[in-house]
């Protein structure tokens, strides 16, 4: 598979027991359906984030969009992750696999620990 950043070819690796697939130049991380929950501990891979609908992105132009690395034609949608929308993720529509751009990864485990711990 292709780094959606850089498309670099994307190295897989075990983390938290799962196998995932990693860009070492940009240190992005894949993560196919189901995989993030695993790995967080969380019920679902978005933890009640919704789609991102006419909000500007910081991290790319209006209207760029990053590309599938399992879908190459499948361009994936910007997601809140978690209730607290403090973290922008992208989802594939088509696999429902999520891309992590650095650091991510531990910005996700710290906000689905962060919100686990808030009163129900």
């Amino acid at each position: 598979m292709i780094c959606p950043r850089d498309h670099s070819e994307l190295k897989k690796e075990t983390f938290c027991g799962v196998e995932i697939d990693s860009c070492t130049r940009c240190d992005g991380t894949w993560l196919d359906k189901g995989e993030l929950s695993s790995i967080a501990g969380m019920p679902d891979d978005l933890m009640g984030g919704k789609k991102i609908i006419l909000e500007p992105l910081k991290d790319r132009a209006v209207g760029d969009r990053l590309k599938c690395p399992r879908h190459p034609e499948t361009d994936m949608e910007p997601y809140h992750f978690g209730i607290g929308k403090k973290l922008v993720i992208d989802r594939c529509p088509q696999c429902e696999g999520i891309w992590l751009d650095t650091d991510e990864l531990k910005k996700v485990i710290q906000t689905a620990y962060q919100e686990s711990q808030q009163p129900k």
